[in-house]
């Protein structure tokens, strides 16, 4: 999702915690970051993580 430049489809479990954590916007089932704040900052700490 982080890297999508889409909506992408995730479980509905996941999709309620993530929107009720207010980090993503919900359109007919597919998943988008709120705000580029956001994805800037899971870029990097994933980077972090996986480099």
């Amino acid at each position: 999702m982080v890297t999508a430049d889409r909506g992408v489809e995730l479980d509905p479990i996941s999709i309620y915690k993530l929107q009720s954590m207010g980090l993503v916007s919900v359109q007919r089932n597919k998943v988008t970051l709120c705000c580029n704040l956001y994805r800037h900052y899971f870029l990097e700490h994933l980077d972090m993580l996986f480099a």
